[in-house]
């Protein structure tokens, strides 16, 4: 109905009038609240849609509090449910299988005794969504059927519309049902979802804001034993008492409402622990993960979330032609190619997309781009912005090119005047007492790893504890490209020792499998690595940079030797990066060599 409103605008008309939708032959109330939630109608005095005309439509639907059972409406009790209740030989009571209190068969409401007419084979009994409510084993009524009076004819039979009259406990307002029914008192759920139960739809959120200040059920058997388990892992791994508390009113809560018999969301996980600062679910994750009870969400790289990201801003020609980037950039194109990371990808495009966009303004195609464009967008910034700039552009338009996406590129021959850093060393006497002046045993050693070893802030964040060979005097580098091998002096290896000692002492039982940790990450059993930015302190404390000191230890190598390949092999750093720092130990040799050409 909806496509037939929109259809009906006259032309030129971008809103539907309400007359138009009162005319439909059905569905006017569901039609004119979609189209006035997409800001497509335009109100109309007299249409016979005015607004409380509609919102009956608007309300929630909800399955029937008695069998559960979804009929695409807002009743509060299925209409076999109503009849069920006319009975007059159903007393209502407590249920002995569920708890509930509802009119009963043989001990037993009708909920529970349509699970079991429709249970078979010998496993557990298992509740299955269900629809309408109407079940022929319960021999029950359908609705609408007629019932005959009592002392009438059967021309005088009436048909039974009323509501229920026999006491039943009263429906409380919709802004206030729980997200369950309400147990009477606290007993194991054995309705909760099982493993052999199919979904016959993907499931939506659960809103955990509704139970969390109900009464929770009792814990099965194995969940009160996984929640023992859980407070001797707590313990084991030195846990703070409010740390400790958190999690487990996180883990009560799952168990109770969710059980063990099938895997327990991760999202879920996530929502209860978002439920307030008395919460929390990030140590609880990897606890469930080891044991095989949790069931993960699919990740996704949040670099490669940020590329689609960027990529559904430009128009949808150019977006083909950035999308076919992207597959070479990662290796997918018609020739081999290097794999590419997200992160590296997410850079070009944070630096490119911008000029694109404004030039689809006024083109079709990346085609139609010219070298004057690419100068033009270059010379608009200058420094690092501008040759990263000059690099994304050369990357997007290459890939294009041997793609045959474009006929040439513009930007291969372009260039610019580029500034280069002069790297100077870091005067004596601020070095002078360096060791000395930093504080603590792990502060001291990341010092040393930076000035003596130049390495870098991403380097040491990376290390594990198998990486150091202290027989050998040997640290391997986790890098991108490769590893690279460097041999530890006295000073280093010494301080290296009194910070594994005062981890040890500290943390006996971390599992965190990285060299560097803090009393946050010591003892996560998911094992992250610090962040970068936590070094920074240390070296704020200093008055320097890991930068600064990196560079004034390759400088002072490059002092000794004038050979880059001797660099290459000490640092793990580029030929290119090597002969900078030679040029700039050496800029003699440079000057003559240029004089002589």
């Amino acid at each position: 109905m909806v496509p037939l409103a929109l259809a009906s605008r006259e032309p030129g008309e971008l809103l539907v009038d309400e007359r138009i939708v009162a005319e439909l032959p059905r569905q006017r109330p569901a039609v004119a609240a979609v189209l006035k939630e997409a800001g497509l109608l335009r109100p109309h005095l007299g249409s016979g849609l005015a607004q409380t005309g509609y919102q009956r439509d608007l309300r929630h639907k909800v399955s029937c509090a008695h069998c559960l059972a979804w009929a695409g409406d807002a009743k509060s009790l299925c209409d076999c449910c109503r009849e069920w209740a006319r009975d007059l030989d159903k007393r209502p009571g407590p249920c002995d299988r569920c708890g509930r209190t509802w009119p009963l068969k043989d001990g037993e409401c009708r909920f529970c005794l349509q699970v079991q007419h429709d249970h078979s084979g010998d496993g557990p009994v298992i509740e299955q969504l269900w629809f309408n409510g109407f079940a022929p084993g319960l021999r029950t009524r359908r609705p609408g059927a007629r019932v005959r009076t009592p002392g009438l004819p059967h021309s005088g039979a009436r048909e039974v519309t009323d509501e229920l009259q026999r006491g039943l406990p009263p429906m409380p307002p919709m802004a206030t049902q729980p997200a369950l029914f309400a147990l009477p008192h606290r007993v194991w759920l054995k309705c909760v979802s099982g493993p052999q139960q199919l979904a016959l739809f993907p499931q939506p959120p659960r809103d955990w804001l509704r139970v969390r200040d109900q009464e929770q059920p009792a814990l099965s058997p194995a969940a009160s034993e996984l929640v023992t388990e859980f407070k001797r892992y707590a313990t084991s791994q030195q846990w703070n008492l409010c740390a400790r508390d958190a999690h487990l009113r996180t883990l009560r809560m799952l168990l109770a409402w969710l059980g063990l018999a099938a895997l327990i969301p991760e999202v879920d996980v996530q929502a209860v622990a978002a439920l307030g600062p008395g919460w929390s679910g990030r140590r609880l994750i990897p606890f469930l993960q080891e044991r095989g009870l949790l069931l993960p969400v699919n990740k996704r790289d949040r670099d490669h979330a940020a590329v689609e990201r960027l990529l559904g801003g430009l128009p949808e020609q150019i977006r083909s032609e950035a999308e076919v980037w992207v597959r070479v950039m990662r290796g997918e194109g018609h020739q081999r190619s290097v794999v590419t990371d997200w992160a590296t990808i997410r850079a070009y495009a944070h630096s490119s997309f911008p000029i694109i966009r404004r030039w689809a303004q006024r083109i079709g195609s990346l085609r139609e781009i010219t070298r004057h464009d690419i100068n033009t967008a270059i010379r608009e910034c200058t420094g690092q912005r501008a040759h990263r700039r000059q690099t994304s552009l050369r990357s997007l338009f290459r890939a294009l090119k041997r793609e045959r996406v474009i006929f040439h590129d513009p930007a291969r021959s372009v260039s610019f005047l580029a500034v280069e850093t002069v790297r100077r060393p870091i005067s004596s006497d601020r070095l002078a007492g360096l060791l000395d002046a930093t504080p603590g045993p792990m502060a001291k050693a990341v010092v040393a790893l930076v000035a003596i070893h130049a390495l870098r802030p991403i380097d040491i964040v990376r290390q594990q504890l198998s990486d150091i060979d202290q027989s050998a005097g040997r640290m391997t580098v986790r890098r991108r490209f490769g590893h690279h091998t460097i041999y530890l002096d006295t000073v280093t290896q010494r301080l290296l020792a009194a910070w594994l000692e005062e981890r040890a002492r500290r943390w006996p039982c971390g599992t965190n499998p990285h060299l560097f940790v803090t009393q946050q990450t010591a003892l996560d059993p998911a094992g992250p690595t610090l962040v970068k930015y936590t070094l920074w302190a240390t070296f704020r404390v200093l008055g320097l940079t890991p930068t600064q000191l990196r560079v004034d230890r390759i400088l002072d190598e490059a002092h000794e030797t004038a050979d880059p390949v001797h660099l290459m092999h000490l640092f793990g750093i580029a030929d290119t990066t090597a002969m900078k720092y030679v040029k700039a130990a050496h800029p003699e040799h440079f000057l003559k060599n240029s004089a002589q050409g």
